[in-house]
């Protein structure tokens, strides 16, 4: 059980009793700071490059090239490169 507490400066504290939820929270966090760089490149290619990748990862027939080709973009992106020039 986690209940979250707000105190009068605004600051939240959580106290958990079942530490995985925070666990979970951090790895969760974790992710997004990873992804925070590629997601604001990915948000300024122009739209040829976004729909070429967002065609290549939706036409994977199987998870695991889906995956793959995710990782794939997400390090292309966060490198600064682009599909199309």
């Amino acid at each position: 059980m986690v209940s979250i507490v707000s105190s009068a400066d605004a600051r939240v504290s959580i106290s958990s009793a079942d530490s995985a939820l925070v666990r979970d929270f951090s790895r969760v966090w974790s992710i997004r700071a990873a992804i925070s760089r590629p997601a604001a490149a990915f948000a300024e290619l122009d739209a040829g490059n976004r729909y070429s990748i967002i065609w290549r990862v939706n036409e994977a027939k199987r998870p695991q090239t889906r995956q793959r080709r995710i990782a794939t973009y997400l390090d292309m992106l966060r490198r600064g490169e682009r599909i199309h020039r």
